[in-house]
């Protein structure tokens, strides 16, 4: 149906099952015909709520060290 090039990134179908994450993607799967139709992930807001992890990990990392 569409003619894609390779691509990485994420399936919008699984993003969407995190509710954490879910508000990242944007469209409906079909139309009102019953037509697939192409979801967009705004990775913008995925990088980040990323950023703030790896932050909060980071933080957790050096917390174990001095245990």
């Amino acid at each position: 149906m569409w003619d894609y090039e390779e691509e990485i990134g994420l399936i919008a179908q699984d993003v969407r099952k995190i509710p954490e994450l879910a508000f990242c993607v944007e469209g409906e799967e079909y139309d009102e015909r019953g037509n697939e139709t192409i979801l967009h992930i705004n990775y913008n807001s995925i990088f980040s709520l990323m950023v703030q992890a790896v932050k909060e990990l980071a933080q957790e990392n050096q917390h174990s060290k001095m245990i």
